[in-house]
């Protein structure tokens, strides 16, 4: 049995990784005009926590980061409405 990514845990008794929570949200589909990065620019902020910011091929918004050092998933769904303030105005 082979078993890698965050399934891994699961079938390892050894601690082999340090999990985390990630954060991304996307914005809803513009025209080409609305894109504020005409050359599909990456704004990574290099902070601790990171965060960045790129358009996508269909004229979207991606935000995503703020890694929190856990894997929960009812903790994580906890902090959804905080992180997607802190994401789309601490930017």
């Amino acid at each position: 049995m082979y078993a890698t990514g965050y399934e891994s845990v699961k079938y390892i008794d050894k601690k082999i990784v340090d999990l985390n929570s990630t954060y991304a949200l996307c914005s809803e589909q513009g025209n080409a005009d609305d894109v504020p990065f005409k050359s599909r620019a990456l704004l990574w902020n290099t902070a601790d926590p990171y965060l960045y910011l790129r358009t996508t091929a269909d004229n979207r918004i991606l935000i995503g980061g703020r890694d929190e050092p856990f894997f929960n998933p009812k903790q994580r769904d906890k902090l959804l409405q905080k992180k997607t303030q802190a994401t789309c105005f601490g930017f």
